[in-house]
């Protein structure tokens, strides 16, 4: 049975690597080798072929079945849009050679030389920040749709007026069990805050504080806080509740609440130097009282990470404390709150503050017998005895709150 290969082709071959007069077993032999490799790739690139549902051989198939059976790829083919043009010899009419387009080396030398890569480097970017991607080279651009008469970058807004900025958000993506797990959370504190129930929300709490994995809600769990919070600043008991829950979810080792403090310590400050927490009663003491030990929670976790906290802190709260228009409660949460920082704070912020408060305010408050100034001095008398410093309080700071 004659070759498909023929064995003119197989000793043209061999010249081109020097070897010369090959015996005719040795032609035959090479020549039905190749025949049966040609069939073997040519039978694997056919099944490439019908499994990805084509009638027509492509060069991607060959190289498939180069692949599968362990061969090298052949490097450089192209399809029929770019056949090679090949030459004929002059000494051999069947013989063969793929012409080159002739290079004139002035041109060469005269060209441009391409600049020299650079070498492979690795750097951090950030990809996005509070879901908002930030504009560096290193973050693909989003084309925003706007009139041809609005600028770059910037959008008109509801009402028609044109100068809003606008910023590319980034999608994030929640699972489908943490947006249950969101929703049925929040409908149990907002009933909570509704109805009191005690269960419940304990519930809750011990949730938040246990479970693990809730870190990508964790900002939508601060923003419904915040939400709640600001909504029911007269109802002291909802407070009470919201402020749990959001206590609980702080104390949670698994989460790290850190990205979200200044969405958190607004609402710590409101609910203990807010002139009025809720109705009459005494409920809005037991706030206070909530929001302060959630304050010294804040600062035990990351006051040290962030060595400016505390002093902005204890300005925010001085200047609360002592700002004459403010009620006597407003002054006790700020007490307390700053008595909770430190023992800094105690020493070189509330005791050489006494005096001046008790000429501007708490003398008259006494005076009149007001139930809230009383219960400012002796939250005053339990910080200054906590101090338990020999030589640092004056006499004088002691017969006032004597």
């Amino acid at each position: 049975m004659a070759n498909i290969i023929p064995d003119d082709s197989i000793r043209a071959y061999a010249e081109t690597i020097g070897m010369l007069n090959l015996d005719t077993e040795v032609v035959n032999g090479v020549a039905a080798e190749v025949e049966f490799r040609t069939r073997e790739i040519l039978f694997e690139a056919t099944k490439m072929m019908r499994h990805s549902k084509r009638e027509r051989l492509l060069p991607s198939d060959i190289d498939a079945a180069l692949r599968i059976r362990c061969y090298d790829p052949i490097h450089g083919h192209a399809g029929a849009s770019a056949r090679p043009r090949f030459s004929r010899t002059a000494t051999d009419v069947d013989l063969f050679f793929l012409a080159d387009a002739p290079v004139d080396l002035e041109v060469a030398a005269a060209a441009e030389v391409p600049p020299v890569p650079r070498n492979m480097t690795l750097t951090a970017h950030w990809l996005a920040v509070e879901g908002v991607q930030p504009a560096i080279p290193q973050n693909p651009l989003h084309k925003l749709e706007a009139s041809p008469a609005t600028a770059p970058g910037l959008a008109e807004d509801a009402h028609g007026a044109s100068g809003v900025s606008v910023r590319p958000l980034v999608r994030h993506v929640i699972s489908e069990e943490l947006q249950q797990y969101f929703e049925r959370v929040t409908a149990a504190i907002d009933g909570a805050a509704s109805t009191g129930d005690a269960d419940l929300i304990a519930r809750v709490s011990d949730a938040l504080r246990v479970d693990a994995g809730l870190q990508p809600i964790v900002p939508y769990l601060v923003r419904h806080a915040n939400e709640g919070i600001r909504a029911d600043l007269s109802a002291a008991p909802s407070l009470r509740v919201r402020l749990r829950a959001l206590a609980s979810l702080l104390m949670n080792q698994d989460l790290d609440p850190e990205p979200y403090l200044h969405q958190v310590m607004p609402l710590v400050l409101t609910c203990i130097v807010a002139r009025q927490l809720g109705s009459a009663d005494d409920e809005h003491w037991a706030v206070r009282d909530d929001a302060v030990n959630m304050l010294q929670l804040i600062m035990d976790r990351h006051g040290e990470a962030y060595p400016t906290l505390r002093p902005r802190t204890a300005k925010t709260l001085l200047s609360a404390w002592l700002d004459a228009n403010r009620p006597f409660c407003a002054d006790y949460g700020a007490v307390c709150a700053l008595s909770v920082l430190s023992k800094a704070s105690i020493r070189d912020v509330i005791v050489p503050s006494v005096l001046a408060y008790n000429e501007a305010k708490l003398a008259k408050g006494l005076k009149d017998k007001d139930a809230d100034a009383q219960k400012v001095k002796v939250a005053l008398q339990r910080i200054v005895e906590s101090l338990n410093e020999p030589g640092t309080v004056p006499e004088e700071v002691k017969k006032v709150l004597a």
